[in-house]
């Protein structure tokens, strides 16, 4: 029974830290890069101000441009 048991912690564990780890990024995304603060701007101005503004939730979520990938961090698939 102890294989068991560790088996089911380990499962648990993973989860748990899966769904920490997607927690800290929603807030770090929506309450840190998506609000101005005052003595932290730059998250706010790289993202909203350059990111969004080339990369918008319609038809431009995309890259469809080469210069374009320069904003982003990391593009998956696709040639380069």
């Amino acid at each position: 029974m102890p294989n068991q048991f560790a088996i089911v912690s380990a499962w648990a564990g993973f989860v748990v830290v899966l769904l920490y780890a997607n927690l800290f990024e929603y807030a770090f995304h929506r309450w840190l890069m998506h609000r101005l603060h005052r003595y932290i701007s730059q998250p706010y101005e790289t993202h909203v101000r350059l990111h969004h503004r080339i990369f918008g939730g319609d038809q431009r979520y995309h890259v469809l441009r080469v210069e374009h990938r320069s904003f982003i961090l990391f593009e998956c698939g696709g040639r380069r």
